[in-house]
Formats: structure tokens, C-alpha cells, sequence
């Protein structure tokens, strides 16, 4: 018999916490950020100048990972060359499984997926990948167009 999407969630938190613990040293409870209700679980943790968020996130059908690090602050004075800039830079060898987003005037490196089949190595690699590129590309954003976070 299949497994629910609440049965599911509840593995996929246990694995985010294990990954927590088991590879990245860090107490998970500490780790957990205030989330808007049972549905959605928020972690974060610091990889040099950037910090990565875990969201997990239950819908009614299935159970969504996003995983992601604010990289840059728009405002109104921002070159538009940016855009550009971004597009091109998903365009890389090293962002696969990752890419540039804008949201809510923040410019944030992202990875998202179900979790459906997640194991705990893809989830490593991802909060891996995403920090690292977000570590090297805050720095780049902010020396070419400005103030950044």
C-alpha cells in the first residue's frame, strides 16, 4: 500500500533532520525557523557570507523540497543588466539542478523539486550546491552591480 502525503512529509523531515545531524553537525531543533503552520518546515543554516533555507512544504497531492539563499537586493536604481547577467549565469555547467530567481525584489539561487524519491545524498548535494554557488555569487553580484543583501 502506498504511502500518504502526510506519511511522506513526515519521512522527508526526518531525513532533512538526520542530514542535519549525521553530515552537517548542526542540531536540527535549532536549526528549524518559525514556518506558517504544520504544512510548511523551515530550516536554515550559514555557508560562508550566505545563508541556505530548507523548505519543505505538504499539498494535497504531493510534498514539495525547495531549497535557497538570498543573493542580491533589487531596488529601483538596479542596472537592468542584471537580468541578462542571471539568465546567462543558469545557462552554466555548475548550475545544474540550481538557478537564479526573483522574488520579492531579491534576486535568490534556488533548487526545487518533489520529494518524491529523495535520498539523502541528493538532498546533501543540493544544500551543498546551493550554498556553495550562493557563497561565490553574492560576491560577484555585489562587485558588479552594487550593495547587494
Amino acid at each position: 500500500m502506498e504511502k500518504s502525503v502526510s506519511e511522506k512529509f513526515t519521512e522527508t523531515r526526518d531525513l532533512i533532520e538526520r542530514v542535519f545531524r549525521d553530515s552537517f553537525g548542526l542540531d536540527p531543533d535549532q536549526n528549524r525557523l518559525k514556518s506558517t503552520g504544520d504544512s510548511i518546515l523551515v530550516w536554515g543554516l550559514s555557508r560562508g557570507s550566505a545563508t541556505v533555507y530548507i523548505v519543505l512544504t505538504q499539498a494535497t497531492e504531493t510534498n514539495y523540497l525547495q531549497v535557497f539563499s538570498q543573493i542580491f537586493q533589487l531596488d529601483e536604481n538596479v542596472d537592468n543588466e542584471i537580468y541578462p547577467r542571471l539568465l546567462g549565469y543558469n545557462s552554466r555547467m555548475e548550475m545544474c539542478s540550481v538557478a537564479f530567481a526573483v522574488k520579492d525584489k531579491k534576486v535568490i539561487l534556488k533548487s526545487d523539486r518533489t520529494t518524491d524519491d529523495l535520498n539523502e545524498s541528493e538532498l546533501i548535494d543540493i544544500i551543498v550546491k546551493v550554498g556553495r554557488l550562493a557563497d561565490k555569487y553574492d560576491d560577484i553580484l555585489v562587485n558588479d552591480f552594487g550593495k547587494g543583501k
